[in-house]
């Protein structure tokens, strides 16, 4: 019973023919799911065994209150989340730094071969060995 519970709530997510109430059914029939296993146990407190059954029967059916109630609750979430969506991208401002076109660099760093993920040509990086050298000519050492 229960695989055939989620597979009719997949496709009623899946066969919204109002484009206000369409949404990915993968990434949102886990969420339909949750929505009618609280409705039913917090209002009518079933359990499972009896409500499965309930729910199978309704979406069963061509034209039904629940698949109507489904409608509809997408839509709304849809609103929702369009307005969420929006204040999200507002608020996403960055500032990019973009790197010198012309670079030099000191005796102190050695070319980088095979490094593939840079903005340059040419990956330079500090020369392995010299700053244990500096730390032991500053500390006096040899």
């Amino acid at each position: 019973m229960e695989k055939l519970h989620n597979s009719l709530c997949f496709q009623e997510l899946k066969n919204q023919d109002d484009e206000e109430a369409k949404y990915n059914p993968a990434s949102s029939w886990s969420q339909l799911k949750s929505a009618l296993n609280v409705w039913f146990e917090e209002r009518f407190g079933f359990d499972k065994a009896t409500y499965y059954p309930i729910i199978v029967n309704q979406l069963s059916k061509k034209n039904d209150y629940l698949k109507s109630a489904i409608n509809k609750a997408l839509k709304a979430f849809r609103k929702r989340y369009e307005v969420e969506i929006k204040a999200k991208e507002e608020k996403e401002v960055f500032n990019l730094w973009l790197p010198e076109k012309n670079t030099s660099f000191t005796a102190d760093y050695e070319e980088v071969e095979d490094i593939n993920k840079n903005v340059y040509e040419k990956f330079y990086n500090k020369k392995l060995g010299l700053s244990i050298r500096c730390k032991k000519q500053h500390h006096g050492k040899k």
